[in-house]
């Protein structure tokens, strides 16, 4: 298997957290020069400050162990999945946008499992035995 470049999300926690904590400091000079963006700035400080208490959620510390991850196809749909003349499993199409997620983001059901409301009805006459 390829190793895959990047870090895993218990490592850059510390990282996120020092860029909330370096940005946390308001700019007097941004409040004389524009009070418009002052305003701006100020509300993005409040939200930062909120979102601030979820970094733990969304980064929990890892330890020593890596972060269980999964590789995610977003399009596992019926066209994308091929079998054989006897219906055996033979690939999966399409992983051009492959992603791997936490374990954690990625917990849901494929799309062709997942109920759609038909707008028309099928008809079964049109579809193989």
């Amino acid at each position: 298997m390829t190793k895959m470049p990047g870090k895993p999300l218990g490592e850059i926690r510390h990282s996120v957290s020092f860029s909330v904590k370096a940005n946390n400091h308001p700019s007097g000079e941004l409040e004389r020069r524009n009070a418009n963006k002052a305003d701006d700035a100020t509300r993005t400080l409040e939200i930062v400050r909120k979102l601030q208490n979820l970094l733990p959620s969304v980064f929990p510390p890892t330890g020593d162990r890596p972060e269980p991850s999964i590789m995610v196809h977003d399009d596992l749909s019926s066209q994308n999945i091929l079998v054989n003349e006897s219906g055996e499993f033979t690939a999966v199409l399409h992983w051009e946008c492959v992603a791997a997620l936490p374990v954690w983001k990625e917990c849901d059901y494929p799309e062709f499992l997942q109920e759609k409301t038909r707008h028309v009805r099928p008809e079964l006459g049109n579809y193989k035995p």
